[in-house]
């Protein structure tokens, strides 16, 4: 018995040991060819309600339930899962989004602890080369994890596979949008509004501009003010914690603001300007494309940019068919 007790520490010591040396986290990287743009690609994952289309999770429980919070897609949108035995339960929030380009997500799965990964979409002469890398914590639980970790090449590589042959499908299939037009232009005409300012969280970004344009539109019947051109947005600053926004909608003449309403002149000048056609959640991919024509054409910006919304989604309901055009203040 003495000997066995003996040989048991030793195996256990030689097993912690082991385990010590085994590295705490596991890289897990595949790549697939798509003769697609990149932003074909890069929308099925940064749209979160599109991984309920290709995820690769979802062969090993189709009733896995997936909830979303934050906004839709980019930078803080953030899904929860909760599935069966071979799914299990967690969160994925995407933490950093780069249009086109880069996606940076983190993900805490059930008794797994809080891993890493990225996407990349590189642009080739056929199409677009994507990139998924996952990037595990091995230390929970403790020493199983690591020994874990031995089997995470095998073990998730084939998901990762799979998920990327069907953006491949889904991306290839999708129509290829139209190269965005970004001008420069001169305003001469200054501009009317009665505006609401006021500093919001991301998440709070369309309610506050619903409740200003219907507190405005309000105000001006009550006092039989004329709406002169579509309603917009200025941003004033774009911080990831919060957001100064201004609501404005443009009238005939100057008039007198009441409580938080305000009277506001919009002075005209030089712009770099371009249509975004679609649903506001794919905006700052169109932002990203005029801040790089502004970069490439050695212009330097002046002021905030503006979003003006020339369709009405209560008059469209296809979000297809929205118009909204982006203004940017330049030298």
């Amino acid at each position: 018995m003495k000997k066995f007790l003996i040989g048991l520490a030793v195996v256990i010591t030689l097993i912690i040991v082991i385990a010590l040396l085994l590295p705490g986290s596991v890289t897990v990287k595949r790549s697939i060819d798509i003769s697609a743009p990149a932003e074909n690609a890069f929308d099925q994952v940064n749209t979160l309600k599109n991984w309920e289309e290709w995820s690769p999770w979802k062969d090993d429980d189709p009733n896995m339930e997936m909830t979303y919070t934050g906004p839709p897609s980019g930078a803080g949108a953030i899904y929860t899962w909760k599935g069966n035995n071979k799914v299990g339960s967690g969160t994925m929030t995407i933490t950093k989004s780069l249009p086109h380009q880069h996606i940076d997500f983190t993900l805490s799965a059930e008794g797994m602890g809080t891993s890493t990964g990225t996407w990349e979409f590189e642009k080739t002469e056929s199409g677009t080369t994507v990139t998924w890398t996952f990037v595990g914590d091995m230390t929970e639980p403790f020493l199983i994890g690591k020994f874990f970790g031995l089997a995470m090449e095998s073990m998730l590589g084939p998901y990762l596979e799979t998920g990327l042959a069907r953006i491949k499908e889904r991306a290839e299939a999708a129509p290829v949008a139209a190269p965005l037009e970004v001008l420069k232009i001169s305003l001469d005409e200054a501009q009317w509004a009665l505006t609401i300012r006021d500093t919001i969280e991301m998440g709070e970004m369309a309610g506050m501009n619903n409740k200003a344009f219907d507190t405005i539109l309000e105000f001006m019947e009550a006092n039989g003010i004329e709406k002169d051109a579509a309603p917009f947005t200025v941003y004033h600053s774009e911080n990831s914690e919060a957001m100064v926004i201004e609501a404005g909608i443009p009238v005939t003449d100057s008039v007198a603001g009441f409580g938080n309403i305000q009277l506001r002149k919009i002075e005209g000048g030089n712009f770099v300007t371009a249509t975004h056609i679609g649903a506001y959640e794919k905006l700052p991919a169109t932002y990203a494309s005029i801040r790089e024509w502004i970069e490439s054409h050695q212009i330097e910006p002046a002021g905030p940019p503006r979003e003006v919304y020339i369709t009405n989604p209560m008059d469209e309901l296809s979000e297809a068919n929205w118009f909204t055009q982006i203004f940017y203040r330049v030298e």
